[in-house]
């Protein structure tokens, strides 16, 4: 391997060591203000978030926290993440059930009796 490969391959890791998540991306984006824009922009952040174990969760929202300068409280944070997840599993639950009579009327109407 030629030393111009080995500089452009050490060159790549470290550009991948430094790269971002798309939600460490999204954090990063979030805006330094306070108020509703920035509550409407922290919304799908943290639904994204929300999606992750239970430790990438913390160690997101303290990247949020600090990116927001602590204007919103951990506690705050941790119950917005809950309550994204709460809803998206009722949303789940109501597909399941709404599709659940369909199901049956159809094998119903199928049936050769």
């Amino acid at each position: 391997m030629t030393s111009l490969h080995r500089e452009s391959k050490d060159e790549f890791q470290e550009l991948l060591s430094a790269a971002c998540t798309p939600v460490e991306f999204g954090i990063q984006s979030l805006p330094r203000m306070p108020g509703e824009e920035r509550n409407r922009q922290l919304e799908p952040v943290l639904a994204e978030i929300s999606a992750h174990s239970p430790l990438e969760q913390s160690r997101l929202l303290k990247l949020v926290q600090e990116r927001l300068g602590k204007a919103v409280s951990m506690a705050t944070l941790k119950e917005q993440v809950r309550s994204v997840q709460q809803n998206r599993r009722d949303n789940a639950r109501r597909k399941e059930e709404s599709q659940t009579p369909e199901r049956i009327s159809s094998r119903l109407l199928s049936s050769p009796c």
